[in-house]
C-alpha cells in the first residue's frame, strides 16, 4: 500500500518549533503558505529525523 502524506503533526512542540509554528498559523493569511504541508518528499526527510535522533538516544541509553 502506498501512502502519499505531505503533512506532518507532532506532539514534540521542543523538537519541531511546534508552539511558534501554533502561534504563525494563527495569524496567517491566506495567501501565506501552510507550514504544515510540506509535501512528500519533505515528510519523508521529518521521517528521517526523527529516526535518526531516535536511534542516537537508544545508543545513548545502551551505553
Amino acid at each position: 500500500m502506498i501512502k502519499e502524506v505531505d503533512v506532518a503533526l507532532s506532539n514534540h512542540t521542543s523538537i519541531d518549533n511546534g508552539l511558534e509554528r501554533i502561534g504563525y498559523s494563527k495569524k496567517r493569511m491566506a495567501y501565506m503558505p501552510n507550514i504544515y504541508i510540506i509535501g512528500q518528499n519533505g515528510f519523508r526527510k521529518y521521517c528521517q529525523v526523527f529516526r535518526t535522533l531516535s536511534d542516537e538516544r537508544l545508543e545513548m541509553l545502551r551505553e
